[in-house]
């Protein structure tokens, strides 16, 4: 599923939004795991671009092609040697293997239906060396569903040249026989003070139980080296997210 189909040009803005307390985590691995890097449903590049810049072998892969053509737009203004792939983790095949694949923001969410899952694992442990890494981060349901609600709720409002942006959040729907959380995300655009448009992006997001997902990994191959509730590596007791390390 296409999240961001439409909205991808208000996703840095969204993302500005919030401290990427992550970042200092991955470069940390790019550090241990010393080889090229892939990290799958890359946005509009904030972590790829920025590992790139501190000289590491990156491919940066999403399916959205608006994303792919502002990570484009970004290497080219940061003269970044940047390897950029529009594909689906669920199926890719890109003819050499890494030492380490990510997959931040939980984008890995994104797939809902069980053969994707499936079939994305077995790329990632089959595109990783013997040793290599693969950090998963989820958000843990038991927090996260709690907080959602019907109603839109703002979660920012910004103004950008002419331009002031208000992104709205609402939860649709909690499917627990499935385990899929429906969700709206509504932004809503005035330009030079005047009501100019309405955009809404649908999206499905997957959650997982800590054991659920561990079953999964090793079904595949993995073996779990790690696990943190954030990216400061406290206990997944003492966290909000899942953050898995795991090796093939």
């Amino acid at each position: 599923m296409n999240l961001y189909e439409g909205v991808a040009k208000y996703y840095d803005i969204e993302e500005s939004e919030y401290q990427q307390e992550d970042m200092d985590f991955y470069i940390e691995y790019a550090q241990k795991c010393k080889g090229n890097i892939l990290e799958l449903g890359c946005g509009t590049g904030r972590v790829s671009l920025r590992l790139a810049s501190l000289g590491y072998d990156v491919t940066a892969l999403d399916l959205s092609k608006e994303m792919i053509q502002i990570v484009e737009r970004k290497k080219n203004e940061q003269n970044c040697n940047l390897e950029v792939i529009c594909g689906n983790m669920s199926d890719f095949h890109l003819n050499k293997r890494f030492s380490l694949i990510l997959t931040p923001g939980r984008s890995f969410q994104s797939l809902s239906e069980q053969k994707d899952i499936i079939s994305a694992l077995s790329c990632i442990y089959q595109h990783l060396f013997q040793g290599g890494l693969f950090i998963l981060d989820l958000f843990q349901p038991e927090t996260f569903l709690k907080y959602q609600c019907k109603d839109d709720k703002t979660i920012f409002s910004k103004t950008v040249g002419n331009e002031k942006i208000t992104m709205k959040y609402a939860c649709n729907l909690i499917d627990k026989k499935n385990k899929i959380v429906h969700t709206t995300h509504t932004y809503e655009i005035e330009k030079d003070n005047n009501f100019h448009q309405t955009q809404k992006a649908y999206m499905e997001l997957r959650y997982y139980e800590y054991k659920e997902i561990v079953t999964l990994l090793e079904s595949v191959g993995f073996k779990i080296k790690e696990k943190y509730g954030w990216y400061d590596k406290c206990s997944l007791e003492k966290g909000h997210e899942i953050i898995i390390v795991a090796e093939k």
